[in-house]
């Protein structure tokens, strides 16, 4: 035991048992507030697990060959919602605050892996998906020459990696509106 990987199940359970061990539990009125609650748990797994194969993907993308044979991407929409945001206008909004610098022009979901609209789109501040808690959307690559006949790019550019972001570039954390019970437990952590 004691490994970095774990299942889903095994996760909930292990977290379970130590906020009860630490007399961790509701923090609000909604079971997703509720510490111990295993929807609030496979919630964390989740987005943990989306999160690690968005950065993991960004990374490979940032090969300057990869990079430059499929400059663009497409947002797509990967898994159905009961009830799915409207996209189409998140990134229409986002496009606006960017002047639409990277992004195509015909109305359709496609920018360059350069362009700021992926950080725009983030909940999260990242340049990768998830973009959104159980968004189901996710990335489709763009070749080269589709993104040439977007005017996206043009035969001379030729696109730089990123740097040298972190899968925890965007972390934050808080104790603001915790209890001072809450925070005495933190402390103890």
């Amino acid at each position: 035991d004691g490994g970095a990987v774990k299942s889903r199940d095994r996760f909930i359970s292990d977290m379970r048992a130590l906020a009860i061990d630490l007399g961790i539990g509701q923090l609000g009125k909604s079971e997703i507030t509720d510490l111990q609650a295993p929807k609030r748990l496979g919630l964390i797994y989740d987005m943990q697990t989306s999160m690690a194969r968005g950065y993991a993907r960004w990374k490979l993308d940032q090969d300057p060959d990869f990079l430059n044979a499929f400059p663009a991407q497409r947002l797509i929409r990967i898994s159905d919602r009961k009830e799915p945001r409207d996209w189409v206008e998140r990134w229409e909004k986002a496009a606006e605050d960017i002047a639409y610098e990277g992004t195509a022009k015909n109305g359709r979901m496609i920018a360059r892996k350069d362009s700021p609209i992926w950080l725009r789109l983030s909940r999260f501040g990242t340049p990768w998906p998830p973009f959104d808690f159980q968004s189901g959307m996710g990335l489709e690559d763009v070749s080269r020459s589709d993104a040439e006949s977007l005017d996206l790019i043009d035969r001379q550019t030729q696109l730089v990696p990123q740097g040298e972001l972190t899968f925890n570039t965007s972390l934050e954390a808080s104790m603001q509106g915790l209890t001072p019970e809450m925070e005495a437990l933190a402390e103890q952590i």
